[in-house]
């Protein structure tokens, strides 16, 4: 499985049994979805005082294909090393002024696992050095 390998490294999906295997490829049994359905719907959500949502700055969300790949990373804004939670929160409070989503709920599980999955299938590309040096040192 070619597609699971980038340079030597294995996805931690070669590691898993055939049958959690299957369900994990299985979009309609994989129960992922369920937080992806639940972003999509949060996506073009208007929230906070700026009357915005995603997709008021961010457009499709197709437009983030390949972003969530890259986290963490550190924020050109801020100096500091984002999760990608940390960034979703950042862009909710500074530009649509909405209230922080708390990590691991649903609805910050659902807006991450959307985004994430707008980088299906490409492999991770986290860097390291450069501003992000220091934090991975």
């Amino acid at each position: 499985m070619k597609q699971f390998e980038l340079d030597g490294e294995k996805s931690g999906f070669l590691f898993a049994t055939p049958d959690t295997q299957a369900m994990q490829m299985d979009d309609f049994d994989n129960p992922a979805f369920l937080w992806v359905q639940q972003g999509e719907q949060m996506w073009t959500k208007v929230e906070g005082q700026a009357g915005k949502s995603c997709a008021s700055c961010h457009g499709p969300a197709s437009s983030m294909r390949g972003v969530g790949a890259t986290y963490p990373k550190v924020s050109k804004e801020t100096g500091k090393l984002f999760a990608l939670e940390h960034q979703i929160n950042y862009c909710r409070t500074e530009r649509m002024k909405a209230s922080e989503l708390p990590w691991e709920k649903p609805e910050m599980l659902s807006i991450s696992t959307f985004v994430m999955y707008q980088s299906r299938g490409l492999p991770i590309n986290v860097s390291i050095d450069g501003p992000a040096k220091k934090f991975y040192d």
